[in-house]
């Protein structure tokens, strides 16, 4: 668990960059199962799920933030 930031804009900041990461792994990921490298698209897809998760704190942090 990390230390709370008591900052909406730093928090939404932080939770948009997750997002992005996010969209570029799972680009990643359906290239590569295009080209039929399985473990590659497994991999990318995997780090989309945690850029995902913590996006999502993010999110949650920016919403209890009182600054």
């Amino acid at each position: 668990m990390g230390i709370f930031v008591n900052d909406r804009a730093w928090n939404l900041k932080k939770a948009k960059e997750n997002y992005d990461w996010e969209q570029w792994h799972l680009k990643r990921s359906q290239e590569a199962v295009r080209k039929g490298d399985m473990s590659a698209a497994k991999d990318h897809a995997a780090r989309a799920k945690s850029y995902h998760s913590k996006g999502d704190e993010y999110k949650r942090d920016a919403s209890k933030s009182t600054k």
